[in-house]
């Protein structure tokens, strides 16, 4: 399995899984009807923070990716975690998988929070998080690039 970068070109991908993940009603609280198009979802999403997962046969298993939670100063290194799997690719660790991986390009890219809603039927999922809290400085800080809380997602070893 390779994790790479997702582009507007996997939009019909992308979509299907999505559709699949909202039918299940498991994943989201989202309808099918309000899944824009590929260019505004993509607008929504923070760049770079996108990628799909390809299983052995080259087929998209699964995408992932981070959305900023606001547009405050104080909320620039907060994202929302939107991780799917394909029907058909599900129970493999391909969504582990992808939360690594998301997680250390997070960090790269200077995140220093992820959330996420992890539904109750995703327990094996959850098991696979761990949640570390630090305190550090305070509000004015961080809109000058300091931390205020820093809540990092770890992933038990699989």
């Amino acid at each position: 399995m390779k994790i790479i970068p997702a582009t507007l070109t996997d939009w019909p991908a992308i979509e299907r899984i999505y559709r699949e993940g909202i039918q299940t009603k498991m994943a989201t609280f989202e309808t099918e009807e309000r899944i824009p198009d590929g260019e505004t979802w993509f607008a929504g999403k923070i760049p770079d923070l996108i990628f799909k997962i390809e299983t052995a046969d080259g087929a998209m298993g699964g995408w992932a990716a981070l959305t900023a939670v606001s547009s405050r100063c104080v909320y620039a290194g907060v994202a929302e975690v939107s991780i799917y799997i394909a029907e058909a690719a599900r129970g493999r660790g391909l969504g582990l998988g992808l939360l690594n991986h998301l997680i250390a390009a997070s960090e790269r890219a200077g995140l220093w929070t992820l959330q996420a809603g992890i539904f109750g039927t995703l327990e094996r999922f959850a098991k696979g998080l761990r949640l570390r809290k630090h305190l550090l400085q305070n509000e004015a800080d961080l809109c000058a690039g300091g931390l205020v809380e820093v809540y990092e997602q770890l992933l038990e070893d699989a």
